[in-house]
């Protein structure tokens, strides 16, 4: 249910890009149209995502998503970083999400491999199920 939230929210934010009013980037312009918003989770909690998508969209694009502990961008990059070049050339948006109890991220931070499964607000913040 929550990555319905989630497409959603990109959905969204990929409307008014679609448009294709933005100008290209320039040396004095980010690089990405940048976007911070609240995503709400299964179990209540809203998390930091960062959106950001190239700033002459004209069409639907592919997503790369990250949730991490390490923090999410503050404003829009204005330099290329080397690590996203090619994925950017490629126009890709990317999203960037902390993980619960992480800077701006609602709810406390706990890294686990601990699930319990019969627990529908139970939550997991690696990458793998336990099991």
């Amino acid at each position: 249910m929550h990555i319905a939230r989630l497409m959603f929210v990109l959905f969204l934010v990929g409307a008014p890009l679609a448009a294709g009013q933005e100008t290209p980037p320039s040396a004095a312009q980010p690089v990405f149209k940048f976007q911070e918003v609240m995503v709400p989770v299964r179990d209540g909690v809203h998390l930091q995502t960062v959106i950001m998508a190239p700033l002459n969209q004209t069409k639907p694009l592919p997503i790369l998503f990250r949730r991490t502990p390490y923090g999410v961008p503050e404003k829009a990059l204005e330099k290329m970083p080397a690590s996203l070049k090619e994925l950017a050339q490629d126009g890709y948006i990317f999203v960037i999400q902390n993980l619960r109890g992480r800077f701006k991220s609602e709810g406390y931070f706990e890294l686990s491999s601990h699930v319990d499964l019969n627990d529908p607000k139970a939550t997991n913040e690696l990458d793998r199920v336990a099991g």
